[in-house]
């Protein structure tokens, strides 16, 4: 959990009020325990034979005792609970790449794009990102991701900032 706080600090400091990181840092513990709970939960339908609603990914560096978390992912069907007030996604991408960060100092080091490939391989998939995020948006973009016109304010500790969605949809093999 500090790794997602940590990325999610570092990625929107620059669009952020000066108290996000105090904030973020203060909800943590919460945020913890409620991931722990989604975990449990995803873990115990995938031992039923059944795929959860969604599926949690980390990303890690290191040997041993010494392996530290330096990225997650977060992606299954769509759509989430908050976005029934915006545009529904497209009847045939319903697929949705719910979260991806990376710490800053692995940017560049391929962790991202390999998350990325895990959780949502190839695939048509959809996500939301905030405005004035362009690193994200020209991942997303080299990864086939469009935007789709969709736009909406984002709720919970994005505060309200302006988000958009992009597509991205796979030639059916």
């Amino acid at each position: 959990m500090r790794a997602h706080v940590a990325a999610q600090i570092a990625t929107y400091a620059p669009i952020m009020p000066r108290d996000y990181a105090a904030t973020r840092h203060a909800e943590a513990p919460a945020a913890a325990k409620a991931l722990e709970t989604e975990l449990t939960e995803m873990h115990a339908v995938l031992a039923g034979g059944h795929e959860p609603f969604r599926r949690h990914w980390v990303a890690e560096r290191g040997l041993a005792e010494h392996t530290r978390i330096i990225g997650i992912a977060c992606a299954g069907t769509g759509p989430n609970w908050w976005e029934a007030g915006f545009d529904p996604p497209p009847a045939d991408v319903t697929f949705m790449l719910d979260r991806l960060y990376v710490l800053p100092a692995e940017h560049g080091t391929g962790a991202g794009q390999a998350l990325f490939d895990v959780a949502v391989g190839a695939r048509s998939a959809y996500l939301w990102i905030l405005r004035n995020n362009p690193r994200a948006e020209r991942f997303y973009r080299r990864n086939g991701f469009v935007p789709d016109g969709s736009v909406g304010p984002a709720g919970g500790p994005w505060l309200g900032r302006p988000m958009f969605r992009m597509i991205r949809r796979l030639p059916i093999a």
